[in-house]
C-alpha cells in the first residue's frame, strides 16, 4: 500500500463523498486526466485545490483514488451524453449505477 504524505491527504466527510457522487451521476465525469470533462476538475473545484500545482493534482488523485477505493464511485464504459459522440469513454459513476 502506498503511503500518502500528510500534506497530500484530505478528509473526505460523508457530505463531500455525496456531492462527489452526484456529479458523477448528473454529468460525464471522465476517468482520463486527458480529457476536458476529466472528474479532477469536478473534485479540484469542490475543495478548491489548484490543478497547476503538483501538490493540488496529488490531492485530487488522492481523493479519486478513495473514492474508488472505498466504492463509492466504479468505471462505467459507455457513450458520453453529447449525441453527436459516438464512440464509448470511461466515466466515474455512483456505485450501483454502473
Amino acid at each position: 500500500m502506498r503511503t500518502i504524505p500528510p500534506d497530500a491527504d484530505i478528509e473526505l466527510s460523508a457530505s463531500d463523498v455525496a456531492v462527489l457522487q452526484a456529479e458523477t451521476a448528473n454529468s460525464d465525469c471522465a476517468v482520463s486526466n486527458k480529457a476536458g470533462n476529466w472528474f479532477g476538475r469536478v473534485v479540484a473545484k469542490h475543495f478548491g485545490l489548484d490543478l497547476g500545482t503538483s501538490l493540488g493534482m496529488r490531492k485530487v488523485e488522492n481523493v479519486i483514488a478513495r473514492l474508488k477505493r472505498t466504492g463509492a464511485i466504479v468505471v462505467e464504459r459507455r457513450k458520453g451524453r453529447n449525441e453527436a459522440d459516438r464512440h464509448k469513454y470511461e466515466f466515474w459513476a455512483p456505485l450501483g449505477t454502473a
